[in-house]
């Protein structure tokens, strides 16, 4: 661990200067900024779904395309109706390539994010009955890393895929069923990172929210060493909201 600290100016936040030796240095950066236009540090722009969307019949509809630098995959639509109803939410079957027009109006299949049991009591609960969250949550992800150690904490792309879903919606996941007293025991998910993606927040307005993800794409930010853009290749997610009227 480098034990040193570094000063920074305050009245140019664009810009941070630190130094780097021949050894590996791990960052965070939280970065507020348009990153749809070139510039420099940008080796592509991220070009963000985009249209003109409208309430016809309480549904959203409209056409939408993006010009990210490769296909969203794994692609959530979650509509919210606002004053605190239940959202909705579609999965796209196959992969949204760049430039194509996506017509929300011919979205089929939505369930609710969430759904409480009919007779309100949990009673011989079925985690399927209680809408995508419950669904997810009874593929239990992550339960493979139950005392792993060492290399076996890496989850495979699926799996992540599905923690960064949880993270979303952390504070709207169906509670654990803490009656049950025998095998396979109750689950019940801690988060020690990511508080940052919880969306949970944004349910109660009226909006359209798209989660998806970008594989092997370059750096989303802009970043230039030695006033050089660099090289770089990684796992992106993309999280995207449109607010109604």
């Amino acid at each position: 661990m480098d034990p040193q600290t570094y000063t920074l100016d305050t009245g140019s936040p664009r810009v941070a200067d630190i130094p780097f030796r021949s050894t590996a240095k791990q960052l965070e950066i939280d970065f507020l900024g348009r990153i749809d236009k070139p510039q420099t540090g940008l080796t592509e722009p991220m070009i963000l779904p985009q249209g003109q969307l409208e309430i016809q019949n309480f549904w959203p509809t409209g056409k939408l395309s993006h010009g990210l630098p490769g296909p969203m995959r794994d692609v959530l639509l979650l509509y919210c109706p606002g004053e605190n109803q239940t959202p909705f939410i579609w999965r796209l079957a196959d992969p949204w390539e760049p430039k194509q027009v996506l017509d929300l109006g011919q979205l089929t299949n939505h369930q609710p994010l969430v759904l409480r049991p009919k007779d309100n009591s949990y009673t011989n609960r079925t985690w399927n009955s209680e809408g995508f969250l419950g669904q997810l949550m009874s593929k239990k992800p992550g339960q493979n890393l139950i005392d792993a150690s060492g290399t076996e904490v890496f989850a495979s792309s699926s799996e992540t895929i599905k923690y960064i879903q949880l993270l979303c919606f952390y504070d709207t996941l169906p509670p654990p069923d803490f009656r049950k007293t025998g095998f396979p025991y109750a689950v019940s998910y801690q988060r020690s990172l990511g508080r940052q993606l919880d969306l949970t927040r944004l349910l109660a307005g009226r909006r359209l929210i798209i989660i998806g993800h970008l594989e092997d794409t370059p750096l989303p930010i802009p970043m230039t060493v030695e006033g050089k853009e660099i090289p770089s290749t990684g796992w992106t997610v993309v999280r995207w909201v449109y607010d109604f009227k």
